[in-house]
Order: structure tokens, then C-alpha cells, then sequence
């Protein structure tokens, strides 16, 4: 199986809980109740429209340097995605800054400008490729030209390398499956007091301090 199914069947776990397509082709997929604001729900997993290759020329316009191979495949699929309440987001190509309250101004990636072309980390190379993050404490994950491998990294720095994988499908798969194992059938999380990043990079992060 593709990775990129085995990765929807992961996140169609909750699939139970709610599955639209917004008429830009996002996939919302389980609805919770927020347990902070009333009347308010959450929704679990975000998984933004595939692009086509006229627009990952636009990515890479963006950030002047060719995306990695394993990166532009996963864009012709989604254009970024936003799993287990957030715990885990992937960028993409923003197309709508408004923040209009409808489901094209609402569902946008983070533009992966960000830590390619501004708010880079400290130690930041060209040969590097930001492409997500965690919540918890806004670590980077990022991949290099010519190598497979994944890197998570802190915020502001690149240094230490808190975790790595050995390559970009091992990474997204075996961190929603850790992610999914955090989640009850709810859409809640078992242990709240969970950071949701993998334990080995925790600890080396506290280490840091």
C-alpha cells in the first residue's frame, strides 16, 4: 500500500466522528467538543488539498530552492496537513490570508515560507528544507538536499538534532501511528499532560535547560 493511504487510514481512525471535503478539496476528518470553549468543536485532523505542479513550482519559487523528492511527491497529495489537534503540522502553499470565517479562509496551511525564507533558525543552511513542526514546543522538522533522512530540531536553532528518521515516510507514518496510539475514540487525549513529541527528543530538549 502507498504510504500516503496508509497514512489516511491512520487519521480515518476517527473518521466516525465526522469526514467532509471542503469545496477546495480539504479534508476535515473528526469533530470533538472543545474542552476549553463552550459550543465549540475541534477538529482533529486537517489534511490540505493535493497541488499541482505549476503550484509546487510556486513553493519552490517561494523559498528559491528545489524541494526534496520525497516532499514534492507528498505535495501531490496534500498541501500540508494539521494532525491530532495540532500536535503535528506539516506546511504548504498558502493561498488565502483573509481568515474569512469559510471553510477556503479558515483551512490554509502555514505557508512554509517560514523557516525557509523567514524566521529561520539559528544555523540554518541552503540546503534545508523546514517542513513542519510540533505544538508543544514549536520544534522544527526539516530535511537536507541529498540525504533521506528527517531531522527534529529545536525552535530557534538547529542544534542538537533532538530526533531523526530515516526517511521522509517513515517519519510521517510512524509519528501518526505514536500520535494515534495518545488519542481515544473520542478524539480525546488519554493523558492530557502528554506533550505529544516523541519521548527521546523531550528529553534531550529538557537537557537543553
Amino acid at each position: 500500500m502507498y504510504y500516503f493511504d496508509s497514512l489516511m487510514a491512520i487519521l480515518n481512525r476517527w473518521a466516525h466522528l465526522g469526514n467532509r471535503m471542503t469545496q477546495s478539496g480539504v479534508r476535515l476528518i473528526g469533530e470533538t467538543p472543545s474542552l476549553i470553549q463552550k459550543n465549540k468543536s475541534l477538529i482533529l485532523h486537517v489534511v490540505y488539498e493535493p497541488l499541482d505542479q505549476v503550484d509546487i513550482l510556486r513553493l519552490e519559487n517561494i523559498i528559491a530552492h528545489s524541494l526534496p523528492t520525497a516532499l514534492r511527491d507528498f505535495y501531490c497529495r496534500a498541501n500540508g496537513l494539521n494532525i491530532f489537534g495540532g500536535k503535528l503540522a506539516m506546511m504548504g502553499l498558502r493561498h488565502d490570508y483573509s481568515r474569512a470565517l469559510t471553510d477556503e479562509g479558515m483551512y490554509q496551511p502555514v505557508s512554509l515560507e517560514y523557516g525557509n525564507t523567514t524566521e529561520r533558525p539559528k544555523g540554518y543552511t541552503p540546503d534545508m528544507t523546514f517542513l513542519g513542526w510540533y505544538s508543544y514546543d514549536a520544534s522544527n522538522v526539516y530535511a537536507r538536499s541529498g540525504d533521506k533522512r528527517i531531522f527534529m530540531c529545536p525552535r530557534y536553532t538547529v542544534e542538537p538534532t533532538l530526533y531523526e528518521w530515516p526517511d521522509f515516510q517513515i517519519f510521517l507514518l510512524s509519528e501518526a501511528e505514536r500520535l494515534a496510539n495518545l488519542f481515544d475514540e473520542r478524539g480525546y487525549m488519554i493523558d492530557e499532560t502528554d506533550p505529544g513529541v516523541p519521548p527521546e527528543a523531550l528529553k534531550i530538549a529538557r537537557q537543553m535547560h
